[in-house]
């Protein structure tokens, strides 16, 4: 009797394990303490879904192909509407990432059934291996500052540009089934399970604060912009995927009286 006991102790104890960690590679360890265990009580969703090293690929390189689809491990809150303004800009980007002009307006349904619609779901919040980021608060705080990184007008460069959080949301989308678009996808991620489509994208909306327009964007090694933010446009339907980093920042008035805002980059935080 003391044995059957002990056995259901320790049976208790791997599956409560297994249900709140994804590390599988203590598998071979704990399913020793116990024969009754099966891997089966992990979500198979859960398996494969999330690629980290897409994940840290996306972030510093611009080049690699995102469309904002790629899984991350979120928890969803209330659905809601996104405004009309800003709805403009989540289409825009819709057309460039997958290459299909087709799309319309959610009100022009009727005319043509390649449409995306208004609804979104807002975070107040993500974790990401230990880093938060978050929009603005209700009562006027500020969103994450970060920096993404795009690649020049030319093609030739790429730059770090920094941004404001204002909120962040997910927002479920499918194109045609027939759209190219799709076929880049298979071949821009390791992870087998992104051979499969995602509806669920997921964003942060920013705005950019104003880039010096000269090639010196440094003021004694620390780099610098200035405190007004940039006309918003589709790019600023960031893919969360494309965070680079956070920063803080800093304001200065130089001697002919413009405020800058000085930007110091923080160390990035990959709690795996």
């Amino acid at each position: 009797m003391k044995k059957f006991i002990k056995d259901v102790h320790k049976d208790d104890l791997v599956n409560s394990f297994f249900q709140s960690t994804y590390q599988t590679s203590a598998f071979p360890l704990l399913t020793k303490l116990t024969s009754s265990f099966t891997r089966t009580t992990i979500p198979s969703i859960r398996q494969c879904t999330f690629c980290i090293q897409s994940f840290v690929e996306a972030s510093e390189d611009p080049s690699v192909l995102v469309k904002g689809n790629e899984t991350l491990p979120l928890s969803l809150k209330s659905a809601t509407t996104m405004s009309d303004i800003h709805y403009v800009h989540l289409l825009q980007y819709y057309k460039v990432a997958y290459n299909n002009e087709q799309l319309v307006h959610f009100q022009q349904a009727s005319e043509l059934p390649y449409l995306a619609n208004n609804t979104i779901t807002l975070l107040k919040y993500i974790n990401i291996f230990g880093q938060i980021y978050k929009g603005k608060g209700e009562y006027g705080s500020r969103g994450s500052l970060l920096q993404a990184k795009f690649i020049g007008s030319t093609g030739e460069h790429i730059i770090a540009y920094t941004d404001q959080i204002q909120y962040i949301f997910t927002h479920s989308f499918t194109p045609l089934p027939t759209s190219s678009s799709l076929t880049p996808l298979l071949y821009t991620h390791r992870c087998p399970t992104q051979l499969l489509h995602n509806s669920q994208h997921t964003f942060a909306f920013i705005k950019f604060y104003t880039p010096k327009n000269d090639k010196s964007r440094e003021y004694k090694h620390v780099e610098t912009c200035f405190s007004t933010f940039s006309p918003d446009d589709f790019q600023c339907v960031l893919p969360v995927h494309r965070i680079m980093l956070k920063v803080a920042t800093s304001e200065h008035t130089t001697r002919r009286k413009v405020k800058k805002i000085l930007v110091i980059p923080l160390p990035k935080k990959q709690y795996i």
